[in-house]
């Protein structure tokens, strides 16, 4: 369910850094993969997904889920 992830944002996903624009019911939108030097690969069912807003002037806000 990806409306439970913020609106847009960067994901960690084991070493993989992935950045996107927006969600819908089932899906990311907008999704950059292997960004920051990082390398795009295969995952299974089931790794754990942290999640992060950026926003101007606040804290950074994060998130942990499972796929």
């Amino acid at each position: 369910d990806a409306t439970t992830f913020f609106p847009s944002g960067y994901l960690l996903i084991d070493k993989e850094w992935v950045t996107y624009t927006g969600t819908t019911p089932t899906s990311f939108t907008g999704v950059t993969r292997g960004v920051n030097g990082t390398t795009a690969a295969a995952y299974l069912s089931g790794t754990t997904v942290q999640y992060f807003a950026v926003v101007p002037n606040q804290p950074v806000a994060q998130g942990v889920q499972t796929l």
